[in-house]
């Protein structure tokens, strides 16, 4: 349903004008809800999507990636709740974050001077835009930090059956890796379906002046967010012994 409701939101915008100043919105809220409606995907994605980038996590070390793939096939519905506020995040900063950058664009372009509505509308989208955008990071970070600590047991056993701590480390490592790639695919291709139509109407053009800066911005914090936290949480939980750590969980 919300892919459905996306995508009629998206396919709105080619029926206002350019001038309209509701423009953003349907785009703005098309993406968002693109956006969800792939996240809503997630566990059936991690079921399928590592058996298909497999190169990617063995490149960290064989016996660590076929781990991270087993485990993320096996372990989808748990792994989906990180995957899911990182597409959030990645659709909804791209989407308008270059729209608000089209509209700086194309107002500049046209000659006009900005009024102090205008000013003000952009700084409360900005505000708006960039509370929501926080809170899907926080809550990516809090949903990797308690995925990845719920799985210290795991770590123990792993360990006490001879693996190393490194190789824990690389497993996790490779798994964030897969859930960072699938995630900023899917967000960059639902942010792109209202970012497309909104700077085609607005500017006739496909995509915004502002060049790949934002996005890679976007996709350095989703980075962070996803390696630091995960490798992050991993390294403290593999400081405990690991009997003790088995028989904590038991």
């Amino acid at each position: 349903m919300a892919l459905v409701a996306g995508a009629a939101g998206v396919c709105t915008t080619f029926a206002l004008d350019a001038t309209e100043p509701a423009l953003m919105a349907p785009a703005a809220y098309g993406s968002i809800l693109l956006a969800l409606g792939l996240a809503s995907f997630s566990p059936v994605l991690l079921r399928a999507l590592p058996a298909r980038l497999q190169p990617l996590p063995g490149a960290l070390g064989g016996a660590a990636g076929e781990l991270a793939a087993h485990n993320l096939r096996q372990r989808a519905a748990q792994a989906s709740g990180v995957l899911m506020p990182l597409i959030l995040f990645t659709g909804m900063a791209t989407a308008t974050l270059y729209m608000q950058a089209a509209e700086s664009d194309a107002r500049a372009a046209s000659g006009l001077v900005k009024s102090v509505d205008d000013k003000n509308l952009e700084t409360v989208n900005l505000v708006v835009v960039g509370v929501i955008v926080a809170f899907c990071c926080v809550m990516l970070v809090n949903s990797l930090y308690a995925a990845t600590s719920y799985r210290g047991r795991e770590f123990a056993q792993q360990r006490l059956c001879g693996a190393t701590p490194g190789q824990v480390l690389r497993t996790v490592g490779a798994e964030g890796l897969v859930l960072l790639v699938t995630g900023v695919f899917l967000g960059t291709a639902a942010g792109l379906a209202g970012l497309v139509p909104y700077c085609l109407v607005r500017a006739d053009r496909a995509l915004p002046q502002a060049g790949p800066g934002i996005w890679l911005g976007v996709v350095a914090v989703a980075a962070v967010a996803t390696l630091v936290t995960g490798l992050g949480t991993a390294g403290r939980m593999l400081r405990t012994p690991a009997v003790r750590a088995v028989g904590a969980g038991a």
